[in-house]
């Protein structure tokens, strides 16, 4: 994979920040802890938590397959900027954990946020335009996953087509367990997307936070044109 040329693909990605989520088991917290450092990868065991680092942490999480018997992390990335370096560290990342014995399955999931500030001032109009053109390819990112996370099969990735097109953004907040998670704006800054089903595959995970970066990008270009002509006029749509 040539991510450089991949890169150089997408409009405008200057400045944007992605951060992940990996979700895994079969492996505790402090040997997913002791596997980054073995990588070369500064990450610290914490407490479960949702504050935002400026490095890897590893945390408990309840929703996983072994998690009774300490047998499950959660990975989480420091802000990243979105370059070479930062996708190659993802690979170094998900490959230290595999070899350390952690697995998936359908408990797990991966999850990708992107950075969303330069938006604050817009995000109750542009988070409409966000949602709505996710809502409207939904079946076909529905092909780039698991089965599980498709459609509204995952309890914690629920379909946006259980939302109404004219859903403002009152209630595009409302519900962390979405396919696009936009609670996580006021918390962390970003759009989360919660879709992808738990990965250890580094290229398959490459490929996965280039798109979300790229949907971003295309859907942040598209409201920088249109401005509120599609959002005045939604209630409008077939």
């Amino acid at each position: 994979m040539n991510l450089e040329a991949i890169i150089a693909t997408i409009e405008n990605p200057s400045g944007r920040m992605f951060g992940i989520e990996i979700e895994c088991i079969n492996i505790t917290p402090a040997q997913a802890n002791a596997a980054l450092n073995a990588a070369g990868v500064a990450c610290y065991n914490e407490n479960y938590n949702h504050q935002r680092r400026n490095h890897w942490k590893v945390v408990t999480d309840g929703s996983l397959t072994g998690s009774n018997d300490g047998r499950a992390a959660e990975v989480v990335s420091p802000p990243l900027p979105f370059n070479v370096e930062s996708l190659n560290q993802v690979s170094v990342v998900m490959n230290a954990l595999k070899a350390a014995g952690a697995r998936v399955d359908h408990s797990c999931g991966m999850h990708v946020h992107v950075d969303s500030r330069d938006m604050a001032s817009d995000m109750p109009d542009f988070s409409r335009i966000l949602f709505l053109k996710y809502r409207e390819c939904e079946e076909m990112i529905d092909r780039l996953v698991a089965s599980s996370r498709r459609s509204n099969s995952g309890s914690y990735c629920r379909s946006m087509k259980n939302l109404q097109r004219t859903s403002n953004w009152t209630n595009l907040r409302y519900e962390r367990y979405q396919k696009l998670n936009f609670q996580s704006f006021e918390r962390h800054g970003t759009v989360e997307f919660r879709q992808h089903e738990g990965c250890l595959t580094d290229t398959k995970a490459v490929a996965w936070i280039i798109f979300c970066v790229t949907f971003y990008e295309q859907c942040r270009t598209y409201f920088r044109e249109h401005r509120l002509t599609e959002v005045m006029t939604v209630a409008q749509w077939a």
